[in-house]
C-alpha cells in the first residue's frame, strides 16, 4: 500500500475523503453555491469528466450533458446510468439546428467542429485529426431544458463557443453563471478570440471573474487556452427574477 492510499484509508475511517485538491474547481464549487446553481447544462461533455468533477466536489443538483460523437457519448452514459440526476443528449449545441460533420481527434477531447491549426500542436503535439462523423447539431433555446431555477452553462466546444452562445439567448437569460474556454492563440481555423468571447459574454449581462490557465505551449509555457467564469452582473436587466426597466 502507498503512502497516498493509506491517508486515503485513514481518512475515510475517520469520515474524511482526501483527494488531490484542485484550486480552480473548487472555487468553482463555491461560486455554484452562492449562487444557488440547481441545473449545469454541461456542453462538449466528452467522456463526463467534468460532471463527474461536479459530483466530486459535492454539487447534487441537476446535470444536462452534450456530447455529439459516438464513442464518448458511450462511456458518458455509462457514468451517467446510476445517477438519476444526470441526463445525456448525443448532440452538439450551435447557432442552428441542423445535421453537421465534426473531427474527430485523436485525443477525443479535441474534437471540433472547425479545422484544427498547427498552433494546436505547441500544446499538444500527438494530437491530431483521424476521421470525421456525421452529427446532430442544435440551438440550445431549441431544446426543452424546463429550465425553472438558476443554472449554469458550461461550453467545452474546441473554438465553437461563440456558435453556441449565439444559438441560446433564450436560454442564457436563465443563466446565472457561464463557463466556457478562451484561447490566447488561434488553435482552430474561424474560432473567436478571448477578447471577442469577453465582449459577448458582456452583451448579455456576464462580467469576468475567474480563470485557469490549463493549456500551454510546452516549450515556452505561454498559456494558449484558459477556462473562465462569467457571474451575470447585478444589474443586468436581464438577470434572473429581474424584469428591464421600462
Amino acid at each position: 500500500m502507498t503512502l497516498n492510499q493509506f491517508m486515503k484509508l485513514v481518512g475515510r475511517r475517520a469520515g474524511i475523503e482526501i483527494s488531490r485538491y484542485r484550486p480552480y474547481a473548487a472555487r468553482r464549487m463555491q461560486l455554484l453555491r452562492e449562487n444557488r446553481i440547481a441545473t449545469v447544462i454541461d456542453v462538449g461533455a466528452n467522456t463526463g469528466g467534468y460532471g463527474s468533477e461536479l459530483r466530486a466536489f459535492g454539487y447534487t443538483g441537476r446535470i444536462v450533458s452534450l456530447e455529439p460523437l459516438a464513442s464518448p457519448f458511450a462511456e458518458l452514459v455509462r457514468r451517467a446510468e446510476p445517477d438519476p440526476n444526470w441526463q445525456c443528449l448525443n448532440i452538439a449545441a450551435g447557432e442552428r439546428d441542423d445535421k453537421s460533420i465534426i473531427n474527430i481527434a485523436s485525443e477525443s477531447a479535441s474534437s471540433s467542429l472547425l479545422p484544427m491549426r498547427a498552433e494546436h500542436g505547441l500544446g499538444a503535439p500527438a494530437t491530431f485529426y483521424t476521421g470525421q462523423e456525421s452529427i446532430c447539431l442544435r440551438r440550445l433555446d431549441s431544446l426543452d431544458l424546463a429550465l425553472t431555477s438558476p443554472t449554469m452553462l458550461k461550453v467545452d466546444t474546441q473554438g465553437y463557443e461563440e456558435q453556441v452562445v449565439t444559438g441560446a439567448p433564450m436560454t442564457l437569460s436563465k443563466v446565472a453563471l457561464l463557463e466556457c474556454e478562451l484561447s490566447l492563440a488561434y488553435l482552430y481555423d474561424g474560432q473567436p478570440g478571448f477578447r471577442s468571447m469577453i465582449d459577448l459574454a458582456a452583451e448579455f449581462g456576464f462580467e469576468l471573474i475567474d480563470i485557469d490557465p490549463f493549456f500551454r505551449d510546452r516549450a515556452t509555457g505561454r498559456v494558449l487556452s484558459m477556462d473562465a467564469i462569467f457571474v451575470r452582473g447585478a444589474g443586468s436587466a436581464d438577470a434572473i427574477g429581474q424584469t428591464p426597466a421600462s
